[in-house]
């Protein structure tokens, strides 16, 4: 008898497929976006499943399947957040950078063309099957419990983050914590009623703009001073400097307010979701 965990797994595993489909017919921002959020959804319930039933090597055989598609999807996605701010920012001072950005992503999709064309979808299947099978064994009692405690461990590796020097890597790490905290309190509050944060949608809603807008900015600014580099172009054109020191600022803004709303959400999530 299938379980809620097994449901919400095969249910953003068949969503997986249906734009893994789309994608091979049409391999524009939307589907290429949704597939990747489907497998993000996806990999956080196995994740979650290896960490209850201590089978840490449920998730190294979910991911091994899907890695290339998923790393090949993101490549592409970076190459068209960069090209959106550059034609925003930079479009009538480097328009160099700008093929660049669209000859890197035309590699990449022929790669992902050949990822698609690839994978074995009746093997992949057969994987989500077992998967769900193991998942079945657990009562929504431990799943309720354990999904709690997952949101507070997740809670509280964020604090320890945050907590001593904050870099890109730090944020970059939060960024995927908070992800997986959102995706698990969706399934805490549709599965078990469990939602004692009754606005904890808009919080986390402000802070994945905040801190996906923020990475983003520094996705770009690593790219656009890489391309400088590469090309052996030591000094950059005034209005391009301006550009970047605007760009600084408005990052800078971003992670001062992600840090007042954080101050405000964790606690609150502390004392809902305790540690089990």
């Amino acid at each position: 008898m299938a379980n809620s965990l097994a449901t919400e797994y095969l249910r953003h595993s068949r969503r997986f497929l249906k734009y893994l489909d789309y994608c091979r017919s049409r391999l524009n921002e939307k589907n290429i976006h949704q597939l990747r959020t489907s497998l993000k959804r996806q990999l956080c319930f196995v994740k979650f499943y290896g960490l209850m039933a201590q089978q840490p090597d449920v998730l190294v055989e979910a991911k091994s399947a899907i890695a290339g598609i998923y790393k090949t999807a993101g490549a592409i996605r970076e190459q068209q957040l960069n090209s959106q701010l550059s034609q925003r920012l930079l479009a009538t001072t480097d328009k160099a950078y700008l093929r660049q950005l669209e000859q890197a992503e035309q590699l990449y999709r022929e790669a992902m063309k050949q990822e698609l064309a690839a994978f074995d979808t009746t093997s992949y299947r057969k994987q989500l099957s077992r998967m769900a099978r193991r998942m079945r064994s657990a009562s929504e009692a431990l799943l309720c419990r354990q999904a709690q405690a997952f949101v507070g461990q997740k809670v509280e590796k964020i604090n320890q983050l945050l907590s001593f020097r904050t870099d890109d890597e730090r944020y970059h790490a939060c960024r995927k914590h908070l992800k997986q905290t959102a995706f698990m309190i969706l399934y805490l509050g549709s599965a078990h009623g469990c939602m004692p944060l009754p606005d904890w949608g808009d919080r986390f809603k402000k802070i994945d703009l905040l801190i996906g807008h923020w990475h983003d900015c520094q996705q770009f600014q690593h790219s656009y001073n890489q391309a400088m580099r590469t090309h052996r172009q030591p000094h950059k054109p005034a209005p391009v400097l301006r550009a970047m020191r605007k760009l600084k600022r408005s990052n800078a803004k971003r992670i001062a307010a992600l840090h007042r709303q954080l101050n405000r959400l964790l606690p609150a999530l502390a004392q809902a979701y305790r540690t089990a």
